[in-house]
């Protein structure tokens, strides 16, 4: 009884801690969509606030593109400071209590020893709002001013709302802003007016002479000088890699990208690098990626991006790619690591400049999402236009084209130019279509003839020709096999599935030919019926087995990055169901036709010479049934060889 005591008390600690630490330490992910804290018990306060946020801009009347400083602070000095806080650009025009994905705007600058950026993950990019860092560890203690960069369009009423938290159980939400003119101004009150119980719009006011106004006036930034990137110090101060090869700048430039050593230190976590990308896209949506790789190959992979919002926004973002994906990478705190320089979209380009430390806190023993960019990496470089396939996933969409990496290792210090090229998967496409050819095209054929022409000639032409085919389906698998391993340099288990079941279908397959070798002979009884059924049990269970491989290897292709387009998949489809309605209409025909008799009877597998030997039967003029199942067996054949074929050359002729 006391350990259960015991175990309750434990849970009910640990339920409070949990609540304390979520308080403690930030809002949680979804407050981002709700702007509310998820504190046990508490309900927001109702309005007006006795705290204020501060705005130099009606919410019709922004710039855009522009830098606003924002404030957020206590109405009057009798005022308890805010223990918490969390603020976004919201349209103005909705409920201080609805919910909405909708972010407007980006922060630039914050006091980062007391706020931090929202996390990437779900909220969609860590500068759309920020947050109090720590409660405890990093309380706040007086006004709080931040810059917030306008949207690149006017076209919807914006105003930054900030959640304000007092304590624990006390908080107002999404408090709307009051508007002032960064100006001085004669004595005057703050006087907030409200339209209804959950709504209170800000006027635009004079500021009380006891609380001077702290917003300063609104500077314009120049997207276009701020972003337009240079490769005038490519080879000398800067690494820069350029398509096509010397072309003069971001307004010229399909891609670019540099990056220069612009801290150095001989202690990484000192040193600063910093990037630039652009590239050209349709209608200015989509994104640009670099990734920071220890070989060649994509996978554990450190990616930067700049990414095109549905808002027209140009956000950068820290990702991490386990193998032919991106997942949002929440390791590395933005505010602390990463510093976002600039960013924008114009005339069908995407550029975005960024800074970051060489090693931070995520490179640790058991999490290295975040690579100690000290060290030589290969480059990979990617892109992709909205309004093509996977691009509405945004950076964790698969690129649009192969991606290409440098030919060189590039280290933080390098001022080369660099070169790139996609890597060859030549060996990869010839593995696929050796095994569409194997059990798409041969070994199909190759089954059909023992299970269905064995009656269709009086002379077993059916087995010297089941016999070759299935020689040169193991030949062919085993090459295939070999192409692979050289391609992935081994074993690899990134498509586990379609790995393991690939190895037991041709494992099965290369078992075949030894057990037929020693077959026991037609009249050797149960051994031979022992036998009959092993062989047709594992040819069988090969050819199940191979189908369902060639389906999780198309699948696999695509994950890689080949594009096998509908054709493709309307090919398979056809192939399973043609070949699947014959199939089963004739083993009707053949169960209905067969006698008992003839079920039982033992075909021997004898040669042709063999059955020379024996003393010629009497011929006998080819029946109905022989003529239909030759009939039926060269329409399969021809439908068999035709789709595969078809799709031979759609896998091998598909581009990254």
């Amino acid at each position: 009884m006391a350990g259960m005591r015991f175990s309750i008390f434990s849970l009910m600690l640990l339920s409070y801690t949990a609540c304390v630490n979520s308080y403690s330490h930030g809002p949680p992910g979804d407050a981002c969509f709700t702007l509310r804290p998820s504190h046990r018990g508490s309900s927001p306060q109702d309005p007006p606030s006795p705290y204020v946020v501060e705005q130099p801009f009606a919410p019709n009347g922004y710039s855009a593109n522009t830098d606003y400083q924002i404030t957020i602070r206590p109405l009057n000095s009798s005022i308890p400071i805010f223990k918490g806080l969390l603020c976004m650009g919201r349209d103005a025009k909705t409920s201080i209590t609805a919910s909405s994905t909708q972010a407007y705007g980006l922060f630039q600058t914050i006091p980062t020893d007391v706020m931090k950026f929202l996390p990437q993950n779900p909220c969609g990019g860590t500068q759309i709002g920020v947050s109090h860092r720590h409660a405890v560890q990093n309380p706040i203690t007086g006004p709080i001013t931040v810059t917030w960069r306008s949207p690149p369009i006017t076209t919807t009423e914006v105003e930054v709302r900030c959640t304000i938290v007092q304590s624990e159980l006390i908080f107002w939400q999404q408090v709307k802003p009051i508007v002032v003119t960064p100006t001085t101004l004669p004595p005057s009150t703050i006087v907030p007016s409200t339209t209804d119980e959950n709504t209170t719009t800000g006027e635009v006011v004079t500021m009380p002479t006891t609380t001077p106004p702290t917003t300063q006036p609104a500077t314009t930034v120049p997207s276009q000088d701020l972003l337009a990137i240079s490769t005038s110090q490519c080879g000398e101060s800067k690494a820069c890699y350029r398509k096509p090869a010397g072309c003069s700048g971001s307004d010229t430039c399909d891609f670019l990208f540099t990056q220069r050593l612009v801290t150095p230190s001989s202690d990484p976590a000192d040193a600063i690098i910093e990037v630039e990308l652009a590239a050209r896209v349709s209608n200015g949506m989509g994104w640009v990626a670099v990734g920071y790789s220890t070989d060649d190959r994509m996978g554990d992979d450190d990616v930067f991006g700049c990414e095109v919002g549905s808002s027209g926004l140009v956000y950068v973002k820290n990702l991490w790619n386990p193998g032919r994906f991106n997942v949002i990478d929440n390791s590395q705190d933005g505010a602390q690591y990463l510093t976002v320089l600039g960013s924008t979209q114009n005339n069908g380009r995407i550029s975005c400049k960024f800074q970051r430390a060489l090693r931070t806190a995520g490179v640790t023993a058991s999490e290295q999402r975040d690579l100690d960019l000290s060290q030589p990496y290969t480059l990979f470089f990617g892109t992709r236009s909205a309004g093509t396939a996977s691009a509405n996933s945004g950076l964790s969409g698969r690129h649009e084209t192969n991606p290409v990496a440098s030919t060189q290792t590039v280290s933080a210090s390098s001022t080369a130019e660099l070169n790139a090229s996609a890597r060859d998967r030549k060996k990869l496409q010839a593995h696929g279509a050796l095994m569409i050819i194997a059990w798409i095209g041969a070994s199909v054929i190759g089954l059909f003839l023992a299970r269905f022409m064995r009656k269709a000639w009086d002379k077993p032409y059916w087995f010297l020709f089941h016999r070759g085919i299935m020689v040169f389906v193991v030949v062919v698998s085993v090459i295939g096999i070999i192409l692979i391993f050289v391609d992935v340099e081994g074993y690899s288990d990134e498509h586990k599935t379609h790995a393991a079941l690939g190895l037991v279908t041709v494992s099965l397959a290369f078992i075949q030919p030894f057990m037929a070798f020693f077959r026991p002979a037609p009249d050797a009884g149960s051994r031979r019926t022992v036998f009959n059924w092993a062989h047709r049990i594992v040819g069988v269970a090969a050819q199940v087995l191979g189908i369902i491989s060639v389906n999780f290897g198309l699948d696999a292709y695509k994950k890689v990055g080949f594009d096998i387009d509908d054709k493709g998949m309307i090919v398979w489809a056809l192939w399973l169901g043609l070949l699947g309605v014959i199939w089963v209409l004739l083993e009707i025909y053949t169960s209905v036709g067969l006698s008992s008799e003839e079920k039982g009877k033992d075909i021997p597998m004898k040669d042709v010479g063999d059955q020379e030997k024996q003393k010629a039967a009497p011929e006998k003029k080819e029946s109905r049934d022989h003529n239909l199942r030759r009939s039926v067996f060269v329409l399969f054949a021809i439908i068999s060889v035709v789709l595969c074929l078809a799709l031979v050359i759609i896998v091998g002729s598909a581009e990254q």
